[in-house]
């Protein structure tokens, strides 16, 4: 089940630029073999996964009163 959160990015010197819908992608296989692989189960080629798009910091006006969601096409 996806769990999408709010991705910041970020330059060099720390300053926001945007943001961003992810999803970091846990292998629930490996997961469910002992709680303790959890590190495991997340890294892996595809286990993150973003945008498609940016928005800058200008453009929300509330940044605590977001809606999140993963919409399947």
């Amino acid at each position: 089940m996806p769990e999408p959160e709010l991705g910041v990015i970020l330059d060099a010197d720390g300053t926001i630029l945007g943001y961003t819908v992810c999803n970091d992608v846990t292998a629930r296989d490996i997961e469910a073999q002992n709680p303790l692989y959890l590190p495991q189960a997340k890294i892996y080629k595809g286990c993150f996964s973003f945008g498609p798009y940016i928005t800058t910091p200008d453009e929300i006006s509330d940044l605590h009163n977001l809606i999140i969601r993963i919409e399947d096409f």
